[in-house]
């Protein structure tokens, strides 16, 4: 987008993830500077020359196409294009979680990015019990380095059982302290795997309730219902009926499809815009995730699966939207469930005073937070779809 330095970052983020776990791809980049996103879209979809077998998107339109429009219309028909053209579809479900960072108080989702006829990836976080333990958002009134020893000992506080138990704790790890041991071969033997959501509330010396990071910002993943839209034949013979929450009840397309690793307490190592703007003094490589990272990493399984059918002489997968909801129902092993956390951000702007507000670090508004929003559980859920891959068995 023009003006916006983050572009070198977004696409630098981009093609490290495809070059690491695709490494012998070859990428092309579709540009929409000084026009819209659909001018990039139709750039790929309709490249007769190169014909890319795989597209991949971090960016939603700025403006919504509005629903039943020519336009909306017309976004709906590019994408039914590239299905036809018999290329997989990747577009990112965000990274402002239930609201993606729109103020209504009520769940949105941005419609540029749940067409049916793309698979819309979201976002998860991977923690071993080691970076668990010095997570300092699971330290309230407890050292963040004792919380996880206590619960999990053989001698657990009951206490503190009780209180996480009350607040959602379902399962109890066991043996998972001696795990942990820096020493063991291998270290990320022990992973948990919960939805990506980094929103967490503080409290200033005055009592007044911050939040930090800002609802504003990018650290959740999006998800839930698009009721622009029916119910996906593949959802449907799922045994799914997405319906929303909120002031207007109804159905619609749930998102996202699919999840992967955003970041958290795991993330990306990824070439620097520093870097491409200056080798000379920039730092290589930096820290970045999001669905931005997770949804190319989807395009580069995709890219592999491919790779496997032509060597069998089989054409591409194209559009398979279905095949991996059928893959779900048949071998359930294929996706890792995702059944911790939630993506709840929803807010509307109100004054210091109002009964609830708390301060929005990074906007500088008093927000009060609405609650809305949708927890990942067993089977689909709209945080991470059907879970994030086991690329082996899928």
């Amino acid at each position: 987008p023009t003006g916006w330095t983050g572009f070198i970052d977004e696409t630098a983020l981009d093609i490290s993830v495809v070059a690491s776990a695709a490494p012998n791809s070859t990428q092309l980049l579709y540009s929409f500077v000084g026009q819209t996103h659909f001018t990039a879209y139709q750039q790929a979809i309709w490249d007769l020359v190169n014909n890319p077998g795989i597209l991949t998107s971090s960016f939603p339109e700025d403006a919504e196409p509005t629903p039943n429009s020519l336009f909306y219309l017309a976004y709906s028909d590019l994408f039914t294009d590239a299905a036809l053209r018999n290329m997989s579809v990747f577009l990112s479900s965000g990274d402002g979680g239930s609201q993606t960072e729109y103020g209504s108080g009520s769940p949105l989702l941005r419609t540029s990015h749940t067409v049916s006829t793309a698979i819309v990836v979201g976002g998860t976080s991977i923690s071993t019990l080691a970076s668990a333990q010095s997570d300092p958002t699971l330290a309230t009134g407890v050292p963040a380095s004792d919380l996880v020893t206590q619960v999990m000992s053989d001698t657990p506080n009951l206490d503190l059982l009780m209180a996480m138990t009350a607040a959602g704790l379902t399962t109890l790890p066991t043996n998972m302290v001696a795990n942990s041991d820096p020493t063991q071969t291998d270290p990320l033997l022990r992973l948990f795997e919960t939805t990506w959501n980094n929103y967490y509330f503080s409290y200033s010396k005055s009592g007044k309730g911050e939040l930090s990071p800002s609802y504003s910002s990018n650290n959740s993943s999006s998800g839930g219902v698009d009721t622009t839209q029916g119910t996906p034949s593949y959802q449907t013979d799922f045994g799914l009926t997405p319906t929303s929450i909120g002031p207007t009840v109804a159905t619609g397309r749930g998102a996202p499809d699919v999840s992967a690793l955003a970041s958290g307490n795991a993330f990306y190592y990824v070439l620097s815009a520093s870097y491409l703007n200056d080798p000379s003094t920039g730092t290589l490589t930096h820290g970045d995730g999001g669905t931005s990272a997770a949804t190319p990493l989807w395009a580069s399984l995709t890219a592999q699966f491919d790779a496997v059918f032509e060597n069998q002489h089989l054409p591409q997968l194209g559009y398979y939207n279905d095949l991996l909801y059928m893959a779900a129902a048949i071998a359930p092993g294929a996706f890792n469930d995702i059944s911790l956390g939630n993506n709840i951000s929803t807010y509307y702007v109100a004054t210091k005073d109002t009964p609830g507000a708390v301060l929005d670090e990074n906007s500088g508004d008093y927000v009060v937070p609405t609650g809305l929003g949708f927890d990942a559980e067993s089977g689909y859920d709209y945080t991470t779809g059907l879970g994030s891959p086991n690329g082996l068995l899928l």
